[in-house]
């Protein structure tokens, strides 16, 4: 806690008398905003934007002082990610990299594990802003790569098998078959946060048939799935 009040006490005076100003914001994990460095759990640092840019400079870190993550926003708080945003493990490997339009992730998103090891390479497309329609509005995803955390690979050029683990328990949190890119047959899957598991079924064009979740508060069935880290299995009927 001692190095993380020096880096506190380092950033203020840049901010006092460096050109380019920059605003200092203690977090929690959870996002809430914090007034000690005791109570937070990283520092977002976010400078003006560069003389041929609109666009401001963000950078997050770790208590240890190692970086947590590194990108750009069009405002300034709360931050809106544009252009290549990369997030850093607690042991300083690079943990994902991707691209956003307007806070949404839109092109590739490379993952990898702690051990440096790429885990996937998923594609992103975000549906035209005017659709209304509740399925056409959820993005568009290409699995392209997937592997085990020696290297193994499950899933090439869009085909073989995927499988997703939770940051810290590092347990499954969704597995299937993927086919030209796109889910096919039974997936089946578990929210920790939510305390939740689902199963999913999907055609062989990847279009979800029918999902079911069971948490707290019973048994849901769905037919439209929202990629959300809030509740991944879908809209409850």
């Amino acid at each position: 806690m001692k190095y993380l009040l020096v880096v506190y006490v380092s950033l203020l005076t840049t901010a006092c008398f460096a050109q380019q100003k920059q605003y200092v914001f203690l977090l929690k994990n959870s996002g809430e905003r914090v007034h000690t460095p005791d109570s937070m759990d990283y520092i977002r640092v976010v400078k003006g934007p560069n003389a041929d840019s609109k666009l401001y400079n963000v950078a997050e870190y770790y208590p240890s002082g190692k970086p947590k993550s590194v990108g750009q926003s069009s405002v300034i708080d709360p931050i809106l990610l544009e252009g290549v945003y990369t997030t850093y493990w607690p042991n300083g490997t690079v943990k994902t990299t991707a691209d956003y339009q307007h806070n949404k992730i839109h092109g590739d998103i490379s993952d990898f594990f702690r051990n440096g090891q790429l885990h996937s390479v998923t594609n992103y497309t975000q549906p035209d802003s005017t659709v209304k329609d509740e399925l056409a509005k959820q993005p568009a995803i290409y699995f392209k790569t997937c592997n085990d955390s020696t290297g193994k690979a499950l899933l090439v050029n869009g085909n073989g098998y995927y499988v997703a683990y939770d940051d810290s328990s590092l347990t499954v949190t969704e597995e299937g078959n993927v086919k030209e890119g796109k889910r096919v047959g039974e997936w089946n899957g578990t929210d920790v946060k939510e305390k939740m598991t689902y199963k999913e079924i999907y055609d062989t064009t990847g279009t979800l048939i029918s999902g079911t979740s069971t948490g707290l508060d019973g048994i849901h069935t769905y037919k439209i799935r929202y990629v959300s880290a809030q509740y991944k299995g879908g809209a409850k009927e």
